[in-house]
């Protein structure tokens, strides 16, 4: 009896802990972000869109879409250039920003079009930006 006990608490401990890391693997692999959310669950203002996801292929700062990256982004070492980042209209380029779960640093941009009429619809956009990671 005392074994049959010890085996169904030790199998129950097992499914729990196997339960936590599917649902620990599902979160990180979906891009939710969980600092957002949080934020989103607390705050006054009533959102339908309480779980806060993150775009594989976009830019944020404080938890917001700032930009979204076209074309390559090529790693070198702890550098990274981006060939072009578009809607960058609410980019604070003195501030860190995050793009696919790792903290950047602005170095250096090869140019910035104020009004970029080849998106659609027309914003600012960098090309040639060059960044270091921070995180």
């Amino acid at each position: 009896m005392e074994l049959v006990l010890k085996v169904s608490i030790t199998a129950g401990i097992l499914v729990a802990v196997a339960f936590q890391v599917a649902l620990l693997w599902g979160v990180w692999s979906s891009r939710v972000d969980p600092a957002q959310t949080f934020r989103n669950l607390f705050s006054q203002q009533a959102k339908p869109d309480w779980l806060a996801t993150q775009e594989g292929n976009q830019i944020y700062q404080s938890g917001q879409s700032v930009g979204v990256v076209v074309g390559a982004v090529t790693p070198t070492g702890n550098f990274v250039v981006f060939e072009r980042i578009v809607r960058v209209d609410s980019l604070k380029l003195d501030q860190p920003f995050r793009y696919q779960d790792n903290d950047y640093r602005v170095i250096n941009t090869s140019s910035k079009t104020l009004l970029d009429l080849t998106i659609s619809p027309p914003a600012s956009s960098l090309e040639g930006v060059t960044c270091e990671l921070t995180r």
